[in-house]
C-alpha cells in the first residue's frame, strides 16, 4: 500500500509538472502567413432561458473590433420559456450588426437539444469560421479577431480559448472559480502537449468545412453535452495537430459560475458523465488514474487515522501534491487577472479527493438535470 501510494503520487506530480510546463510555454504564432482579408465568421449561441444575461453578451458582440460586414451572430433559441427571444429580436431591430434568431422544432428523442441547436445554427452559418460561446458570457472587444487571426494560411481545424468565472464574492464562488481554472488549465496544457482532451464550449472555434467533413455531432448526438470535448477529439483523430489553444488574455471569456451547490453538483455530473465516451486511450486512462490516486489518498487517510498507515508517508505524498498543484493553479488563475488565495486553494485541495471520488462514482450511476431537462447517463 505504501509503495503503491508513493508511486502513484510521484506519477501525479510528474503529470502536474508537465502541465505546468505546457501552460507556460510561449504562445506560438499561427501557422503560415497572416491572411490578407479577414475571414467571414459566424458566431453561434445556443440559448435556453437566458434573459438575464444574453443582452450583455449581444452588447459585447456588437462592440467587436472586427469588420462588421465580416461577421454575423446566430442565436438559436432552444425553447426558452422566458424573454430570451424577445431580447434578441429587439437587438435585431436595432440593426447595429448582423444578428439572426432561429427557433428549432421539438428535439427528436435521443438527440441532445444543445447539439441540435448548434447543428441548426451551423447549417445556416454563412461564415467559413464558426465561433461558439454561451449566452451568459462576457467577451472582450478583440475576441472575434483573435480567433480569426488563429487561422492563417495553414489553418487548424479547431481553436480553443480560455474561460473563467465572472468574479463573485464568497467562499463558494472562489472554490467554483478555482475548480474551473483547474479544468481550463489542464485542457489547455494537454492541447499544447499534443494530447487534446477537453475544452470549454463557451470559447471555441472551428472551420465550418472541417465540422461538416467530420459529420458534425453525428457519432455522439445522444450525449447531452460534449459539443466541445468530443468534437475536439474527433478533429484531432482526423488530423493530429489540428487543434490549438489561444493563450491570450484578450481572448478570455468570462461566464457565470454555478449559483448554488446544487447547480455545481448537476454541472459536474454532466461533465463527468461523458468520460467513457472519450475517443483516445489517454482520454479514458486519465480519469481512471485521477480517480485511483484520490481514492487511495482517502483510504490512506482513513488508515492513518486508525493507526494502520505511517503518518510520514501520507504527509509526504500530500506535500508533493500540494506543491505541484499550487504552482500550476497559481499561474492559471493569475492569467485570468486574479491572485490565487492560498486559504481557498488549501480548502479546495483538501476537499478535492472526496469530490473526485464521489463524482467518479455518481456520474456513472445517476441521471442529471440541465436547463430544466433530465438526462440519463
Amino acid at each position: 500500500m505504501v509503495l503503491l501510494l508513493i508511486s502513484i503520487a510521484l506519477l501525479y506530480a510528474a503529470f502536474l509538472t508537465a502541465l505546468h510546463y505546457a501552460w507556460n510555454k510561449p504562445a506560438e504564432p499561427p501557422a503560415g502567413e497572416a491572411r490578407k482579408k479577414p475571414p467571414q465568421v459566424s458566431v453561434l449561441v445556443a440559448a435556453r432561458d437566458e434573459a438575464e444575461g444574453i443582452g450583455a453578451l449581444l452588447g459585447d458582440l456588437g462592440a467587436q473590433r472586427y469588420p462588421v460586414d465580416s461577421y454575423e451572430v446566430i442565436v438559436v433559441d432552444d425553447h426558452s420559456a422566458d424573454e430570451t427571444p424577445q431580447i434578441v429580436q429587439r437587438k435585431i431591430e436595432e440593426g447595429k450588426f448582423h444578428l439572426h434568431l432561429l427557433r428549432p422544432g421539438n428535439p427528436r428523442p435521443g438527440i441532445s437539444p444543445k447539439k441540435a441547436a448548434l447543428a441548426l445554427g451551423a447549417a445556416h452559418a454563412s461564415g467559413e469560421l464558426i465561433i461558439c460561446t454561451d449566452a451568459d458570457c462576457r467577451l472582450g472587444p478583440d475576441w472575434i479577431k483573435l480567433h480569426a487571426d488563429s487561422y492563417g494560411e495553414e489553418p487548424p481545424d479547431m481553436v480553443a480559448g480560455p474561460v473563467a468565472h465572472i468574479p463573485m464574492p464568497g467562499v463558494w464562488s472562489a472554490l467554483a472559480a478555482l475548480d474551473l481554472a483547474s479544468l481550463v488549465g489542464t485542457g489547455a496544457a494537454l492541447i499544447r502537449l499534443g494530447y487534446p482532451l477537453w475544452a470549454n464550449g463557451a470559447n471555441m472555434s472551428y472551420r465550418k468545412a472541417a465540422f461538416m467533413e467530420a459529420g458534425a455531432f453525428a457519432d455522439h448526438a445522444s450525449v447531452a453535452s460534449g459539443d466541445d470535448a468530443l468534437l475536439m477529439q474527433r478533429f484531432h483523430r482526423r488530423r493530429p495537430g489540428s487543434v490549438q489553444f489561444i493563450r491570450n488574455r484578450d481572448a478570455l471569456v468570462r461566464t457565470q459560475g454555478p449559483a448554488t451547490p446544487q447547480d455545481f453538483f448537476q454541472q459536474h455530473l454532466r461533465w463527468a458523465a461523458k468520460w467513457n465516451r472519450y475517443l483516445p486511450w489517454y482520454g479514458r486512462a486519465l480519469p481512471v488514474f485521477i480517480f485511483l490516486f484520490h481514492a487511495l489518498s482517502l483510504l490512506a487517510a482513513w488508515l492513518t487515522i486508525t493507526g494502520q498507515f505511517p503518518v510520514a508517508f501520507l504527509a509526504g505524498t500530500l506535500v508533493v501534491r500540494l506543491i505541484t498543484e499550487y504552482f500550476f493553479l497559481r499561474d492559471v488563475v493569475h492569467f485570468s487577472g486574479i491572485k490565487l488565495n492560498f486559504a481557498t486553494f488549501l480548502l479546495a485541495a483538501l476537499l478535492y479527493p472526496l469530490y473526485a471520488v464521489v463524482f467518479g462514482i455518481l456520474a456513472n450511476a445517476i441521471p442529471y438535470r440541465w436547463k430544466g431537462r433530465r438526462f440519463k447517463q
